[in-house]
């Protein structure tokens, strides 16, 4: 009875991350931002920039972060904007803010450009977008939970900022200012064209929630969410005043503040073609007629576009992260990058000796488990269910070090950066699956004659003897081989410090724990037997146990049912 209900229940009982696509007028370099790392790399596993050319991926900004206050150094590499040369790179470099009243008045981003030899130079705060000929800055603040939503103009050439007071972007602000420096803005009277001073109204038939401006200032394109209506894709010319409604999407929200884009409208310098998605595919489309030319579709769908400036390539990423390139004229389709595969940690911790359990999404039909590689070598896989794959880390890695999680099948150009420290000791629960979310869970745990396992049904008593179950306690004596289940004898002792308490409003009762050691017959389980104490009063008590070791105290949670 004990082992076949302990097997039931220990057996088992993500947004796409390459985004901000910039391209040339020719299509020849792609620009992007992303945190996955080139297969292989040690590339650092926040946001980066990475470029496409000559049918390779480089690594082209990449910031180091100061890991021991991440709030003082603007380390995310985001929002690449070129010029359609190709000669001129802006970029945006942004930082978190821990915490604090400082947090009110903080400078979440700040634009670079890149200056003669490749040298980046300090601009503005805000996020930069680029003017086709390279020569004038959009700058826009927008981007902190506490940051005004301001506006400022850059002409590169002369080395001026000018504030636009009262003015704003217009969605994420891309593809927002022309040739010449005119831009796309909006004020409380709806949108405008702003040319050093001077301002032109613009007539849209509906309230702009994205905004795409042509380097000419002929063609602008904009997406619409009405209230009660449909997602709207417009285009609008810029010297008639012509508006026409060139697609039509699902139902809108009501509330249309802070919308991302649906349509995800990309034009080209002459405004006479919009690339944009529209249910799961990537059509390109002119801006005066319905003609549409449908490019590729995705089941993931598509999560950002990009045209050239010619109109002869448009690059788009899906949900699942494949990265594809498409020729406007012959309608090939190339695959830049398969879908990146994303490994999630189920259950278990990193800790030698525990069992962890891993799950991949997004991975093709040929690639193969995930993996863990180890100072001491390779994880073994010790359990496999429909929900995860359940490995061993090797007792002889040690804490401290690094371990891989990875997929080797991967074939995709990326991969997420899933190199972990092994802490010493951390005290994971086995819980009881409950129909919803209960926090803390109820830990696992058999009665003192393991007839059944401790509910509310079947709660212990005062007194009684449990045998809880864990992972990730940390070392034994004896030692025992990775990838061995415990023997009923001899007992396998924690060494490493341990223990529990039962908490009761402010008050913590000791538990007093008979044993804690590796459970018999399983691999990478420690069971811990504990007397209830006496004293308790409550129904749900919580049992706080803690490990500690040379890395530190770590503490979990769980409740546990006591009756009377």
């Amino acid at each position: 009875m004990r082992f076949s209900i302990l097997l039931l229940c220990i057996s088992y009982c993500l947004n796409a991350q390459i985004q901000d696509l910039a391209t040339t007028d020719d299509g020849k370099v792609l620009y992007f931002s992303t945190p996955y790392r080139l297969k292989g790399s040690s590339d650092v596993g926040y946001s980066k920039i990475f470029r496409y050319t000559d049918n390779e991926f480089q690594l082209c900004r990449e910031i180091a972060l100061i890991s021991e206050s991440p709030d003082t150094n603007f380390y995310l590499a985001r929002h690449p904007s070129v010029s359609g040369d190709g000669r001129t790179l802006v970029y945006t470099a942004s930082r978190n803010c821990i915490g604090g009243s400082h947090c009110i008045f903080f400078v979440y981003n700040q634009g670079l450009v890149t200056g003669a030899g490749g040298v980046d130079q300090d601009l503005s705060p805000g996020i930069l977008t680029l003017s086709p000929d390279g020569r004038y800055v959009l700058i826009s603040s927008m981007g902190g939970p506490f940051e005004s939503n301001s506006v400022a103009w850059s002409d590169l050439s002369k080395g001026t900022v000018v504030n636009l007071m009262d003015l704003s972007v217009i969605g994420d602000g891309r593809q927002s200012i022309a040739n010449g420096g005119t831009v796309l803005l909006s004020d409380g009277q709806g949108a405008l064209l702003w040319n050093q001073g001077h301002i032109q109204r613009l007539s849209f038939s509906a309230a702009p929630t994205q905004a795409r401006l042509s380097a000419d200032l002929q063609e602008i394109v904009y997406e619409a969410a009405p209230a009660g209506g449909n997602y709207e894709l417009h285009s609008y010319h810029v010297a008639t005043g012509q508006d026409l409604i060139l697609a039509t999407g699902p139902g809108a929200p009501a509330d249309s503040r802070g919308l991302g884009s649906y349509f995800h409208p990309s034009l080209t310098k002459d405004g006479y073609l919009v690339s944009h998605v529209q249910n799961k595919q990537v059509r390109v489309q002119a801006t005066h007629t319905l003609t549409v030319l449908s490019l590729v579709s995705s089941s993931a769908g598509f999560t950002d576009v990009v045209i050239s400036g010619n109109g002869n390539v448009v690059y788009a990423v899906t949900g699942s992260d494949r990265l594809l390139r498409a020729d406007t004229t012959s309608g090939a389709v190339t695959e830049l990058s398969a879908a990146v595969p994303r490994i999630q940690i189920v259950d278990g911790v990193l800790v030698p000796g525990a069992r962890i359990d891993l799950s991949v999404s997004g991975a093709p039909a040929s690639a193969t488990d995930p993996a863990i590689l180890s100072e001491a070598g390779p994880a073994p896989i010790i359990a496999r269910s429909t929900a995860a794959v359940t490995f061993q880390i090797p007792w002889e890695a040690q804490a401290g070090s690094t371990v891989k999680l990875f997929v080797p099948g991967n074939p995709s150009i990326f991969e997420e950066d899933d190199d972990n420290p092994l802490l010493g000791a951390v005290p994971q629960f086995y819980t009881l699956p409950m129909g919803g979310p209960i926090y803390p869970p109820y830990a696992l745990a058999a009665h003192q004659d393991f007839s059944a396992l401790v509910t509310d049904q079947n709660p212990a008593k005062i007194g009684e003897i449990l045998h809880l179950y864990f992972t990730g306690l940390g070392t034994v004596a004896p030692a025992i081989a990775t990838g061995i289940a415990a023997p009923i004898g001899p007992l396998y002792r924690l060494v490493t410090p341990f223990s529990c308490q039962f908490e009761q409003g402010s008050l913590f009762l000791p538990a007093e724990i008979l044993f804690a050691g590796l459970a018999p017959l399983f691999i990478g389980v420690e069971q811990v037997d504990m007397r209830v104490p006496s004293g308790l009063t409550v129904s749900n008590p919580q049992v706080v146990c803690t490990s500690t070791d040379r890395l530190g105290t770590i503490t979990n949670y769980a409740q546990i049912p006591v009756g009377p």
